[in-house]
């Protein structure tokens, strides 16, 4: 009995001093370095670190949407992952221009290249669109006071300049069959030549509605393929074939703005007569306001053509 208690106050002598709770926690982290804290394990740290992987994640989302989207692909050959740039420019060889000449000033007629590469649907929209564009072109104040207006539209041959001024040379054709790497239409060569009639085109154009659902009109038309047509560099011309646009002055128009003068006019010279007793002074300046208005309407003309 007394050696066994000697043996366990040995034990007891050579033990390890007890820690506390606390005492081992803190022997659980690695040994600091330096007398300050790691701050990478603190929550400023954590926090730190997460603003700025997101810095990253952003910065590399802008670099990719400025320089193209890239995506990995596998190297089978030589087991590597390579990126491949997948934005490819557009083929021109699809490019399809409407030209058409429109009038501008008095005698001169401008050209305008159409972009038709995705064709109108119908020959319903192409007509709406021949109609949009010189409606635009013109102008609300030249559409409603000009007495000049669309007469005819035409197939044609002309010549354009550098300043886009396409000058007629031939009515009533379309580009040969020679021209097929330059332009399109269906059926090459044509079956008839112009491919539509005057008479049908200005209809159609004036009432869009009574056009083919399909684009049966459209695919006559020729167009130019590949790029916009514009004057060589060194010739400072060049040949082309499209659709014009013909004006002419519009009677029913006039007799209209004429009919409106006189009706002013004679409003005037009753109400004149009226209220001071004096038809022969109310109608005497009734037609004097006639003639202004005629001389005005004129002049009006003429500045539409400078």
């Amino acid at each position: 009995m007394h050696a066994n208690s000697t043996d366990r106050a040995n034990r007891k002598t050579n033990a390890p001093p007890y820690k506390g709770l606390n005492e081992r926690k803190f022997d659980s982290f690695p040994p600091q370095h330096g007398q300050g804290s790691d701050r990478s394990d603190s929550p400023s740290g954590i926090v730190s670190s997460l603003v700025n992987i997101w810095k990253s994640l952003v910065n590399t989302f802008k670099d990719f949407r400025r320089t193209g989207s890239t995506l990995p692909q596998h190297d089978t050959e030589n087991g590597l992952v390579k990126a491949v740039k997948t934005d490819t420019p557009p083929k021109t060889d699809h490019l399809e221009y409407l030209l058409l000449c429109v009038p501008f000033k008095s005698h001169a007629n401008k050209l305008m290249n159409i972009d038709t590469t995705t064709p109108p649907s119908s020959d319903k929209a192409f007509y709406s669109l021949l109609r949009q564009t010189y409606v635009k072109n013109r102008g609300r104040f030249r559409n409603l006071f000009s007495i000049r207006a669309l007469s005819e539209i035409r197939f044609v041959q002309f010549e354009v300049f550098r300043n886009d001024l396409a000058d007629v040379r031939k009515y009533d054709c379309i580009p040969p069959e020679t021209q097929k790497d330059h332009y399109l239409y269906r059926p090459m060569p044509a079956e008839f030549e112009p491919p539509i009639g005057k008479n049908q085109m200005r209809h159609l154009y004036d009432h869009p509605d009574h056009a083919d659902d399909l684009p049966v009109c459209f695919s006559r038309v020729p167009r130019k393929l590949r790029e916009r047509l514009s004057a060589a560099p060194g010739i400072g011309t060049s040949e082309g074939w499209g659709i014009c646009f013909i004006e002419g002055v519009s009677w029913p128009r006039v007799c209209a703005l004429g009919l409106a003068g006189v009706l002013a006019s004679t409003v005037f010279g009753i109400v004149y007569t009226v209220v001071k007793d004096d038809i022969q002074g109310g109608f005497g300046v009734a037609s004097y306001m006639l003639g202004v208005l005629v001389l005005g309407l004129g002049a009006l003309q003429g500045a539409f053509e400078m």
